[in-house]
């Protein structure tokens, strides 16, 4: 469970030292500690040597503000858990297991309810390992940033689990050429580095159709030029369009449990098939609230509130917070969905 998390920051160490990047460790203690640090250990963010381990060497007590930031940065992501991410995994489930009797309409709210559940999961995971390490004294890299606000896939790649994508770009696409040797090589390149990101979450064709997808669009845009940002705020709008419909098409290569449930699922909603189950509307309730909090960016404003706001308000709060979620979390809570990686 998340072993790969560790052995990617493993690989990351010791090609840092075998290209003279940084040095090895002569602490044993610091580097087990860098290997095995608790908070992402599991489900990231995966942290480079050079960032962690000097914070660990560090004698470097904790003040009461990262305590108070650690808290609130928890709580933000055990809200994004438990009030959004579980209820959405209960739709999605449901739509994907039997796909052959759901509606297109249905599975496209299905697709709409994976793409809610496995950003707010995984952020969520990613704010709880960034809050935990802060209580520590320790600060984790940010793994998201807005991602479905991107304006093109390879946007999406800038935003979307950062520490993994820099991961891939610095220790397989860059090694393998990158773009330094002409067009072909290029896509070439892209293409082996996704679809072994899509190998990495599992192996399966589903996945590689992910990986595969994913090297298509990002060769595809390079060709075009589609990877620039855009120039009008009408381009920008549907470019963005384009790159929802795009992620969320991925998503359910993603989801499905075999390539041939990811056909069905495709060819049912391209077809705007019937079903007979009954269609859920709250995925677009819930998309809904997750691109206006992003545009507001809601997260950065309950951290702000959080640190300008009196001691005795904000612990009031957190607690309130906490003991909802204790309250409501319920029977469809669910493990993280990371951590089968």
């Amino acid at each position: 469970m998340g072993i790969s998390f560790y052995t990617f920051q493993t690989i990351s160490y010791i090609v840092d030292i075998y290209k003279g990047t940084i040095p090895a460790e002569k602490s044993l203690l610091d580097l087990a500690l860098y290997v095995i640090f608790f908070p992402n250990l599991v489900a990231g963010p995966i942290v480079r040597a050079k960032h962690l381990i000097p914070q660990l060497a560090c004698d470097s007590s904790v003040n009461w503000t990262q305590i108070r930031s650690g808290i609130s940065q928890i709580v933000w992501g055990m809200l994004k858990k438990v009030y959004i991410a579980d209820p959405m995994a209960t739709i999605a489930r449901e739509a994907f297991a039997r796909p052959e009797s759901v509606s297109g309409q249905g599975l496209v709210l299905g697709t709409l309810a994976f793409a809610v559940q496995v950003y707010c999961d995984f952020s969520g995971y990613s704010d709880i390992a960034i809050g935990s390490a802060r209580l520590f004294g320790i600060e984790l890299p940010a793994n998201f940033n807005k991602p479905y606000l991107a304006y093109s896939i390879t946007d999406f790649w800038r935003r979307w689990h950062i520490s993994l994508s820099n991961w891939l770009r610095d220790y397989l696409y860059i090694p393998l050429g990158g773009n330094r040797r002409g067009n072909l090589r290029t896509y070439a390149n892209l293409m082996i580095t996704m679809l072994i990101g899509g190998l990495w979450h599992g192996a399966g064709w589903n996945w590689i159709a992910w990986g595969g997808f994913q090297g298509a669009m990002l060769s595809i845009e390079r060709a075009t030029g589609l990877s620039s940002a855009p120039t009008s705020k009408v381009k920008h709008l549907l470019r963005w369009l384009l790159t929802f419909v795009l992620v969320c098409t991925s998503w359910v290569f993603f989801q499905a449990s075999s390539l041939n449930s990811a056909y069905v699922v495709l060819q049912r909603i391209f077809t705007w098939a019937d079903g007979w189950i009954p269609v859920d509307y709250r995925p677009l309730f819930y998309i809904s609230i997750i691109l206006l909090f992003d545009w507001w960016d809601v997260k950065q404003q309950w951290m702000n509130w959080a640190e300008a706001n009196p001691k005795w308000l904000k612990w009031i709060a957190c607690g309130m917070a906490i003991a909802l979620m204790f309250t409501f979390a319920g029977a469809s809570s669910s493990n993280f969905l990371y951590f089968q990686f």
